[in-house]
């Protein structure tokens, strides 16, 4: 991906600050990562480029600076007006395109398309970033109000301890262009570009951003903060001393693809809990707490997430590890599922213990070979 990229799109178009293969030196002008703690304090965050090489290259592994997106923004804006003043950029009426509709759509403004967001101002902003879930709706500023319409597109993104923000106005042509390297409590890429849009326009009646942000801090703080206690009154409600010896549950939990897995092990320190590591990396062990029956959960407040360099998340279900055990003599867990996420994803994901995993995949094996076989049985 990076060699076509580099060839179709970076090159001809001089994004030469642009790459999805970093090498900065420890001297380097790079904006290193930073994670907010609840008083304001900000804590430096480990370099790691998590999304290199991976399936996620392509949707937020790209490094780059204000410049670069500047002429980034120019040569949509460009190929907007002009399908035929670009060779690089072809088809910018189809990605521009409405494909789906959001926040209660007009016939031609409010919808989705691919990967920009086509709407009109006065409007409510953002909804592609993380600000949309961290206030309801109703409290979302109006971003022009009072002043006249104007058509904008606009996309935002995210990385850990990192946020962005590009508003394209094709009416006028000014880009706006917002990257930050701190996860604060909101995003502030996407507050710092509406108030920069309302200076930029004098809108007569500009929102109170600061205030804002302020409100959606302490949103995402009092969230997490009742994460922890809704988990405490939970415990509270069961047993939780868990049914099975810790024994039952230590094991090598692998996804259906065979590309991820969780190590669950007994804990270093606390004979009560267990301790489970995303791809047994010692950067990604969490502690495991007995919640009720098979269930652990691993639960973190505000402060413990953005130590451990994570995005807040408030949802007590996401954090509950379920085991499934099996009913034999030597009872052993052959499942886990975790990261229920409410309607989106009810029943969590489904891991395999390893060795009920292997024997998983050594019936698929054999499946596929005897199609295989029935295949050359019938071209024979």
């Amino acid at each position: 991906l990076h060699i076509l990229m580099e060839k179709a799109i970076l090159q001809p178009l001089n994004l030469t600050n642009t790459t999805s293969q970093p090498s900065f030196g420890p001297d380097a002008n790079f904006a290193e990562t930073h994670f907010t703690l609840r008083d304001g304090q900000s804590l430096p965050f480990q370099r790691i480029f998590g999304f290199k090489n991976s399936l996620h290259e392509g949707a937020g592994g790209y490094y780059s600076n204000i410049d670069d997106m500047l002429r980034w923004s120019k040569a949509i804006l460009d190929a907007d007006k002009d399908p035929q003043s670009s060779p690089v950029i072809r088809g910018a009426a189809t990605f521009l395109s409405n494909q789906v509709p959001l926040d209660s759509p007009s016939r031609q403004f409010r919808f989705y398309g691919m990967g920009w967001i086509t709407t009109q101002l006065p409007g409510v902003m953002g909804l592609q970033g993380a600000n949309a879930g961290f206030l309801s709706r109703r409290k979302l500023p109006v971003l022009g109000a009072g002043a006249e319409s104007m058509v904008t597109y606009y996309h935002q993104g995210n990385a850990p301890g990192q946020f962005s923000a590009v508003f394209l106005f094709p009416e006028t042509d000014p880009a706006v262009v917002v990257l930050t390297n701190s996860q604060t409590h909101s995003d502030a890429a996407g507050w710092l570009a509406q108030a920069y849009i309302a200076a930029l326009f004098d809108f007569p009646n500009p929102a109170n951003y600061t205030a804002i942000a302020v409100e959606t801090r302490d949103s995402i703080v009092e969230a997490c903060d009742g994460l922890v206690s809704d988990i405490a009154e939970t415990r509270k409600r069961h047993a939780a001393q868990p049914p099975h010896n810790l024994n039952t549950y230590v094991g090598k939990y692998i996804n259906s693809l065979g590309n991820f897995f969780i190590d669950i092990c007994r804990h270093p320190t606390n004979k009560e809990w267990l301790e489970m590591r995303f791809q047994g990396l010692d950067l990604e062990a969490y502690n495991l707490h007995p919640y009720y029956g098979d269930v652990f959960e691993w639960s973190m407040d505000c402060d413990e997430q953005a130590r451990k360099g994570r995005f807040p998340n408030p949802n007590p279900r996401y954090y509950e590890i379920h085991f499934n055990v099996s009913d034999g003599k030597e009872q052993e867990a052959t499942t886990l599922s975790w990261a229920k996420m409410g309607h989106i994803r009810p029943n969590g994901i489904v891991m395999l213990r390893e060795a009920t995993h292997d024997t998983v995949r050594g019936s698929q094996s054999m499946i596929l070979q005897d199609k295989l076989g029935m295949l050359v049985d019938v071209l024979a």
